[in-house]
């Protein structure tokens, strides 16, 4: 019985951090260093993959957020403390809108998303130099 309490629990957290970073996901940040932050969600058959993206002045990260790691280690805790990860407080990140060419290339990052290859890949697109940031 206590077996089926946890995993019902686990599944529960997982949800809540699925839902926090599906409406992060929906937006694009810039940060002080003039890069773009971005996570996406990828949807496989039965799992769902997060990725955080920083990229712009022709550099580029990508780190996976192991969602399943993240809620066996912490929990009820694992979407404050995936939270502050993705936005420390030493690291300030302003959301902003979306426009055309930045659109087109987050469609293509997500069709590159059923890569074996994603993340290299991914990289060398979000590595051009055309995406600097003008923000000031």
């Amino acid at each position: 019985m206590e077996t089926l309490d946890k995993t019902a629990q686990a599944i529960a957290h997982k949800k809540t951090v699925v839902d926090y970073l599906t409406k992060t996901s929906n937006h694009l940040f810039v940060t002080e260093s003039n890069k773009f932050f971005k996570v996406i969600l990828v949807e496989a058959k039965d799992s769902i993959h997060a990725f955080q993206m920083t990229f712009g002045n022709g550099n580029c990260t990508i780190r996976e957020i192991n969602i399943v790691n993240y809620v066996s280690w912490y929990g009820a805790s694992a979407k404050s403390v995936i939270s502050d990860s993705l936005f420390p407080n030493y690291n300030k990140r302003t959301s902003i809108k979306h426009f055309r060419k930045m659109n087109a290339l987050l469609d293509a990052i997500t069709i590159l998303t059923k890569e074996t290859d994603f993340i290299e890949k991914a990289e060398l697109v979000l590595s051009d130099p055309e995406l600097n940031v003008k923000i000031k």
